[in-house]
């Protein structure tokens, strides 16, 4: 299985807001559709969250078969003429931090509501990548206001998240 997290900065031009309502209500139906794309997650950043997090402030997970199934679906033509253009109207593509998972973790069922990701930080759950800061710390719960004072009291970049599930492999 071919795992990412992906982190990248909204468009400085375009209000935050607009990046996120882009994001949230357009880009999953854009991308979706991605040939060989087994699963889309975005961990939403809380709106409490967006004026620390600046423009840093749009986080995916993406699943594929493996390596080649990744670059074939990046190759495509609908990733090409649809999703990279889509994402140019919204987020800093040069700006894409983006680590392969190297020790999956099994998304928790039922899920809580929340979920504190913390990249270079061992909060809850590691997750190991294949790139630095090579960990990151997932911790999920049901309270907000927890979530939130997580995300806040590491040195890390952290922050508090409410994830949008559109499809996990296996669903």
């Amino acid at each position: 299985m071919q795992h990412r997290l992906v982190v990248c900065h909204a468009l400085a031009h375009l209000p935050l807001a607009d990046a996120q309502r882009h994001w949230r209500e357009r880009h999953h139906a854009v991308y979706l559709p991605t040939p060989e794309l087994l699963g889309y997650v975005q961990n939403r950043p809380l709106e409490e969250e967006w004026e620390r997090l600046g423009t840093r402030s749009i986080c995916s997970e993406i699943w594929f078969a493996d390596r080649e199934s990744e670059r074939r679906s990046f190759a495509s033509a609908h990733y090409r003429d649809v999703v990279v253009p889509d994402e140019n109207a919204f987020l800093d593509r040069e700006s894409a931090w983006m680590g392969r998972v190297v020790d999956d973790a099994a998304w928790p069922e039922p899920r809580p509501r929340y979920r504190v990701l913390a990249l270079g930080a061992e909060l809850g759950e590691v997750i190991r990548v294949d790139r630095e800061p090579h960990v990151v710390g997932s911790h999920w719960t049901d309270d907000r206001a927890q979530a939130l004072a997580e995300a806040r009291s590491t040195d890390a970049f952290a922050f508090a998240s409410e994830p949008a599930v559109f499809r996990l492999p296996g669903m």
